[in-house]
């Protein structure tokens, strides 16, 4: 179905259920949240008028208009004054705010997301040798160099290492998981910032970028991948040395 087709009649008139009374608005998202999710819907495409979806889902008015609102605070729907309701243009922002949700309002420490961005990142490595054109792997040598040249600035040298992650995990070609370094990254950015500021570290974080660089230049997944996970591990050791001084500081 083309993402400019006015309407889903299809979706709509055969996947919708009618709801139970006590939990309305909250069903009614479910469901559409499940249509896009599926791909019943796609982005740009119109909802049904409310007179008909209200028929459809066997609900009144106001239970529905609360239902669309809510997914219109989000950003799953796109809500125009006499345009109707419609699927969110951008599909990443839908991704993006359910996975933050999940990253941002659960109590999850540090080092827990270190762990998941350790076996997520290393895979995108790997993905990232096999796919990544010439010109992405260029992208992310000219970073790399450019690290070297701000290595005693460490403001401008941690964006660059923030980026070097994030053209890698563009040229894996998979976007949820591309998604998923963002959302992990913002989280983790403080912590890592620290940890290229210790003596040595900014100079290892690079050598180490070089060692990933040189595996995707040779198009070797598996190496790519080990290279990403020893670099990450390394990553990881910092921050548990600085946590370590820290409360060994406090006694």
């Amino acid at each position: 179905m083309s993402v400019h087709d006015d309407t889903a009649p299809d979706a709509f008139g055969t996947k919708l259920r009618p709801v139970r009374r006590n939990t309305l608005s909250d069903t009614i998202a479910q469901q559409i949240i499940e249509l896009i999710a599926n791909g019943d819907l796609q982005s740009g495409q119109r909802l049904p008028p409310e007179r008909e979806l209200c028929k459809r889902f066997s609900v009144g008015r106001s239970s529905l208009r609360e239902a669309l609102r809510c997914l219109a605070i989000v950003g799953i729907l796109d809500a125009r004054v006499g345009d109707g309701t419609s699927v969110a243009s951008d599909s990443h922002k839908f991704i993006n705010t359910i996975l933050g949700w999940q990253v941002v309002t659960k109590r999850r420490s540090l080092e827990s997301l270190f762990e998941v961005r350790l076996a997520l990142e290393s895979d995108i490595a790997a993905f990232a040798a096999s796919r990544a054109t010439d010109e992405e792997i260029a992208r992310i040598a000219v970073n790399v160099a450019t690290m070297e040249n701000v290595l005693r600035k460490p403001r401008q040298f941690a964006e660059l290492d923030l980026q070097f992650h994030l053209l890698i995990a563009e040229a894996s070609r998979n976007d949820l998981m591309n998604d998923l370094v963002v959302l992990i990254r913002g989280q983790l950015q403080r912590a890592v910032d620290k940890s290229i500021s210790i003596p040595g570290g900014a100079e290892l974080a690079l050598e180490q970028h070089n060692r990933v660089l040189d595996a995707l230049r040779a198009r070797d997944p598996i190496e790519a991948r080990r290279r990403m996970r020893l670099h990450l591990e390394s990553a990881l050791a910092r921050y548990r040395g600085i946590v370590s001084e820290a409360e060994a500081l406090a006694y």
